[in-house]
């Protein structure tokens, strides 16, 4: 009998992790409107990361692959040249139709 209620009150919980979950992707799948780039000559990682809706480790691979050109500041962090995302094949035009 406290197995089957133990196993019940998981279940429970496990349905609602999931519910929370599929409402974070509904509401992510709702946004239409996606913040435009900054008007800068150089952007941080996570600007563009949050332009192409993708997650910062993307944006570094990206780099590290070449796909976006990336210039170093004096501390050692990372800035991407608006122009590398401009013509960035992986451009939203192309992979939100």
């Amino acid at each position: 009998m406290m197995n089957k209620r133990k196993s019940k009150n998981s279940r429970q919980v496990i349905e609602k992790k999931l519910d929370e979950v599929k409402q974070i992707y509904i509401k992510k799948a709702r946004r239409t409107e996606t913040e435009p780039l900054p008007e800068k000559v150089l952007l941080r990682v996570s600007e563009v990361a949050q332009y192409f809706d993708v997650d910062e480790r993307t944006v570094r691979t990206w780099i590290q692959h070449g796909h976006l050109d990336a210039e170093y500041t004096p501390g050692g962090q990372k800035r991407i040249t608006k122009e590398s995302v401009d013509k960035c094949r992986f451009n939203r035009s192309a992979t939100r139709d």
